[in-house]
């Protein structure tokens, strides 16, 4: 009861953690004071980690496992994330359930693109940007746009950038362009991007009713008597391998990966659903960025180009591949002999296009300094023209990881962009069409 309580404080105190990121800079040092640490004592829930609370409530090794057992979903490795993200995690998905978009998440950025450009805007794919552009014509530094890396100019007088505040600073400002502008921290200090995914794709010959699976995600924990059911023993012991190849694989050694079952094609809804003939499963885990540095070559890597990575590389792969398979047909026996496709992305794969950090897909890693740290609050707000003027950044870095968090930090970013006017008129003709609504 004491940990289901705590966690509960934990999960409620997550909005008001948001609300400070509505207000200009100056006001959150005052808010995180006065409202935050004071009033709601926010550091004894975002200032620990999950281990350090858990650890301190409990004795009993199992219930620790439980009360930890959706934390892939954090985006963050259990054994440094902030109490109060495992928290809103495990006790928000049964409380407030999930949601996945009808058609898949492909149908977010369709709805997107279309409302882009029905206000006069473009989405360009696939365009990668080299750096942005910067005046120091006027009396203070200005974006003038970006610059493409085929060479084209795109010109601007504002740019919101959500490739993570490391890529913004570090990547998309050139050397010469961080030393006039007098950036001192080109990447967050002491705080590293999350670890990376290793996702195993599987196409399934059959109807998911026939197959009897739900749309349900399932989470595997390696937890046993050998390791007294310690779930935090289970991911140091599996992290710190020194040879996955030979250790990770190994029976006789105890050590395996946390990961997580999900049915893209079933959660999507799609029409066609009830009578296609068949089903995706996606199975996810965390994997050190060491185990797959040596074939990054310094971004040479290219995904699905064999030329870039050797038979060891493709023996890992297929080892993970093989091991998942095995999970799948133990808890879902009914798949056994009907796998048509498999597919393994690797952190090399998540960095090739996300271009993040080391594989990182989540942003940088929310450790309790994350919530609690002034300095790294400050650096990861939204509003960057005491940098430059015209420069924004928002998204999970802006906040936190996660698809409905994202949209928020955009829609804040947004408000902060067009002041507070804008916004309140804003919200009043949302009010009157939620009123029209209901009559």
């Amino acid at each position: 009861d004491s940990i289901m309580s705590e966690m509960g404080t934990a999960m409620k105190l997550f909005p008001f953690w948001v609300l400070q990121r509505f207000l200009p800079l100056r006001w959150q040092h005052l808010y995180r004071k006065y409202v935050l640490n004071k009033w709601l004592n926010f550091v004894r829930y975002a200032g620990r980690t999950h281990r350090e609370v858990v650890d301190a409530l409990t004795k009993n090794d199992k219930l620790k496992s439980l009360v930890s057992g959706l934390w892939l979903d954090t985006g963050t490795n259990i054994l440094t994330c902030s109490f109060m993200l495992s928290s809103s995690v495990f006790r928000g998905f049964p409380h407030e359930g999930g949601a996945y978009p009808k058609g898949g998440s492909t149908a977010i950025a369709k709805s997107l693109t279309a409302i882009i450009k029905m206000h006069g805007g473009n989405v360009l794919v696939r365009a990668k940007v080299a750096n942005m552009l910067v005046s120091y014509n006027g009396k203070t530094p200005r974006i003038k746009g970006v610059e493409m890396e085929n060479g084209d100019h795109i010109l601007c007088n504002h740019v919101i950038s959500s490739a993570g505040y490391n890529n913004t600073f570090s990547k998309l400002l050139t050397e010469y362009d961080q030393q006039r502008l007098h950036v001192e921290h080109p990447t967050v200090p002491d705080l590293e991007c999350t670890w990376p995914f290793l996702m195993c794709n599987i196409g399934i010959r059959g109807n998911y009713k026939e197959l009897d699976i739900a749309d349900t995600n399932l989470w595997y924990l390696p937890v046993n008597e050998k390791n007294n059911w310690n779930v935090f023993k289970a991911v140091e012991d599996f992290v710190n391998c020194e040879n996955p190849k030979t250790d990770a694989f190994d029976p006789d050694k105890n050590i395996d990966f946390c990961c997580g079952f999900t049915w893209p094609s079933i959660k999507a809804k799609e029409d066609d659903m009830e009578s296609s003939e068949y089903t995706t499963c996606q199975i996810l885990l965390m994997t050190p960025w060491p185990w797959f540095e040596r074939w990054y070559k310094n971004g040479a890597f290219k995904s699905g180009d064999a030329k870039n990575a050797d038979q060891d590389y493709h023996a890992l792969k297929k080892l993970f591949l093989d091991a998942c398979l095995e999970k799948l047909y133990r808890y879902y026996p009914t798949c056994k002999g009907k796998v048509d496709f498999t597919d393994v992305s690797s952190p090399l794969s998540l960095e090739y296009y996300l271009k993040s950090d080391k594989g990182g897909a989540c942003g940088l890693e929310c450790t309790p300094s994350r919530f609690v740290n002034d300095d790294i609050l400050d650096l990861t707000d939204c509003d960057k023209n005491h940098v430059c003027q015209g420069l924004w950044i928002t998204g999970q870095d802006f906040l936190i990881c996660g698809v409905p968090i994202c949209q928020a930090a955009g829609m804040i970013t947004a408000f902060r962009f067009v002041g507070f006017k804008k916004t309140a008129y804003f919200m009043i003709k949302c009010l009157r069409t939620f009123a029209r609504s209901l009559l």
